[in-house]
């Protein structure tokens, strides 16, 4: 029997700088509002993240504001060369996720 995967905000584990430049950064999604989703990534998320380079947990704050929640997708085999995996999980307005594959730049150790 395995044991279930759980997945917990990013805010309750160390935090992470993502390597934004990298040509293995990838963001999907499926279902119901798909292309809702990647359009408000491309036309809100992203320019803020690359404008600010903030952490994980500074993304996770900024949006709050949206009703929308950073969570790490443990149960997701990564594509190669990939380090990392989160979703983006939008809450209220276009509910569902965006699944996002990455590597990192930088991890925060635990004190």
């Amino acid at each position: 029997m395995n044991p279930k995967i759980t997945n917990v905000l990013l805010t309750q584990i160390p935090d992470m700088y993502v390597l934004l430049d990298s040509e293995n950064f990838l963001c999907s999604s499926t279902g119901k509002f798909a292309q809702e989703r990647l359009d408000f990534f491309a036309s809100t998320i992203y320019p803020y993240w690359d404008e600010t380079r903030c952490s994980l947990h500074g993304l996770a704050e900024y949006l709050t504001q949206f009703d929308i929640e950073l969570w790490t997708a443990n149960d997701v085999q990564l594509s190669k060369n990939m380090e990392f995996a989160f979703d983006i999980r939008f809450n209220s307005k276009y509910p569902g996720r965006i699944l996002v594959q990455c590597e990192l730049f930088r991890k925060e150790s635990v004190h």
